[in-house]
């Protein structure tokens, strides 16, 4: 099918022709021995040469322009004349202007780390590439919401003080294993950790090496057992305290604690019980995941379909997965843990870390078979992998030897189709997701199934942005199979909808231009060169994004567990 690909370098006016479904320009990080990490939104910027500039846009969680952020650029590896590399503590600087826009010129090749800040919003970091003429793009967000990856004493509640930092210093871990402090301190940043917050139990969670998580979480699996044990154990004396409670004792790394001494140590008197300790700490270790960088150096980054450098992950997303896995009877009938992987989905997914989500979502059909939701999702995974931009960029990737877990755009769309079908069977009035599934059909050429679908969502009476898709789609799959009046109508149904949408109309220009009518195709251009001041929007161009509209609302809900399981 021929593609309508129109950019401009105004950045609410970059847009691409509906025609041909071609993906966004975007951000596209992917983990060659892992799988795609994602995608997000970037600027249409022109292509520069003979000059090393590192340049982009700094923006809130809400998308909004960070003015006056500091911009730092560091030299981490410099590449010499002769290919060798040698370091340097060399760094650049800027500030970003009213548009959240910054420029560094910087003098060789190399590795650079761009880290963007700005008192009390956030702060950010990116490892880029840069060559040895051009332009090297780095867009970053800082987090208002949870005061993200900084050090802060006034994010919640402020239960998260520096005072209560206790790590390997545990009162009753002296001599003892770092291991058995680590355990201990663990325990206290559950509860003192604030969710939502990249708070001092975060951070300090945060920086512990992925083999000292591999040891927490089995010494974690431990005392839960322990915990429903003495529960056990307690209804069997009646609920008698005193010296009946000194008789349950945890042992760990050769030191005894009754269950009295844990929860004076360790939770300030509260009661400690397994289930709410274990989804709390899935909480903050998803806070991790969001707030605490990962480890710089891990995923490359391209953009376009060309490497742009690296950026970190971190492991904290499986460590709280494991944890909720611990859950008794079992996670699958736990309403609070379904919550958090439908939150982190949201979150993944809005933060475009698609190797992650994949990952995500496999375990989480396994823990709910049921759930419409994670099946929905997964259906919008394998639909956003066929994506022309991802698809392009995965073939650029195979081109430089990088290895990427992404199957062909066909056989993608054909996961997409199975997910969507077994969601929709659960759940049938699910518009979004049926029109989603209209457009995967006629993407895999069923275009009369696809028209049949659109009609149906259609007749529900979608909401105004959804009827827009739903026309647009339709309007594709009418053309499909030749009936070009009806093709017409649902495209102008669209633009109806959406006056300063320019998909619909570049679709009807191409629909009359192929049909032999000039003026009709002229007139739907012109109709968009004369609409001087119209806001330019267009559902079309976030298609590919998902959980935008209510992954906030669902991280809120996760952030208040803690408080709900009490």
């Amino acid at each position: 099918m021929e593609t309508c690909d129109v950019r401009r370098t105004d950045r609410l006016d970059t847009f691409v022709g509906f025609v041909g479904f071609v993906g966004f320009v975007r951000f596209v990080r992917f983990v060659g021995f892992v799988g795609l990490v994602g995608f997000v939104l970037a600027d249409a910027t022109p292509a520069y040469s003979q000059i090393r500039r590192i340049q982009g846009r700094v923006v809130d969680e809400q998308g909004q322009p960070v003015q006056e952020a500091t911009i730092e650029a560091a030299i981490v590896a410099l590449a010499d004349a002769d290919l060798s590399i040698r370091r340097t503590d060399q760094t650049w600087s800027a500030r970003t202007n009213a548009s959240g826009s910054y420029v560094i010129l910087v003098p060789q090749a190399g590795e650079y780390l761009v880290t963007a800040s700005k008192a009390g919003v956030g702060i950010d970091r990116v490892k880029v590439a840069v060559r040895r003429t051009g332009l090297v793009l780095a867009n970053l967000t800082l987090w208002k919401a949870a005061a993200a990856r900084t050090v802060t004493a006034t994010c919640g509640d402020g239960r998260a003080n520096a005072e209560n930092r206790r790590v390997n210093g545990h009162p009753r871990a002296a001599g003892a294993p770092a291991a058995l402090g680590r355990l201990l301190w663990w325990l206290e940043a559950v509860h003192l950790h604030t969710p939502g917050c990249g708070d001092s139990p975060a951070i300090e969670v945060g920086q512990w090496s992925p083999l000292e998580l591999v040891t927490l979480l089995r010494d974690v699996r431990e005392l839960a057992l322990f915990l429903n044990r003495a529960q056990d154990e307690r209804q069997e004396l009646g609920g008698r305290g005193g010296a009946q409670r000194d008789q349950v004792v945890f042992v760990s790394y050769g030191r005894r604690f009754t269950l009295d001494e844990l929860q004076r140590h360790v939770a300030n008197g509260r009661p400690l019980r397994a289930n709410e300790i274990l989804r709390r700490g899935a909480v903050l270790h998803a806070d991790i995941g969001m707030f605490v960088p990962g480890d710089l150096g891990r995923f490359p980054l391209v953009e376009d379909g060309g490497s742009r450098g690296w950026r970190g992950g971190s492991s904290h997303w499986e460590a709280a997965r494991q944890l909720l896995g611990s859950l008794i009877p079992s996670a699958g009938a736990d309403a609070g843990a379904l919550l958090w992987y439908r939150a982190v989905a949201a979150h993944l997914f809005r933060e475009g870390n698609l190797a992650e989500l994949m990952t995500h979502l496999t375990r989480g059909r396994q823990v709910f078979p049921d759930s419409y939701d994670l099946l929905f999702d997964s259906a919008y995974l394998h639909q956003e992998l066929s994506s022309p931009a991802v698809q392009a960029s995965v073939q650029q990737l195979r081109a430089d030897d990088v290895s990427v877990k992404v199957d062909s755009r066909r056989s993608e769309l054909e996961r997409a189709e199975r997910f969507f079908r077994e969601a929709l069977i659960r759940s049938p009035e699910h518009v979004d997701g049926r029109i989603r599934f209209a457009h995967t059909l006629g993407e895999l050429g069923r275009h009369n199934d696809a028209a049949v679908e659109l009609r149906r969502a259609i007749e529900t009476g979608p909401d105004r942005q959804r009827l827009y898709l739903a026309q647009l789609f339709l309007g594709r799959e009418e053309e499909a199979l030749g009936r070009h009046g009806a093709a017409r109508l649902s495209y102008d149904r669209a633009a109806d909808l959406y006056p300063g949408a320019q998909s619909p109309r570049l679709a009807a220009s191409r629909l009359a231009r192929q049909t032999g009518d000039r003026g009709r195709a002229q007139s739907a251009l012109g109709i968009l060169s004369g609409q001087a001041g119209v806001e330019r929007v267009d559902p079309w161009w976030t298609f590919y994004e998902h959980h935008g509209d209510d992954a906030d609302d669902l991280l809120k809900r996760m952030w208040a567990i803690p408080d709900t399981t009490r």
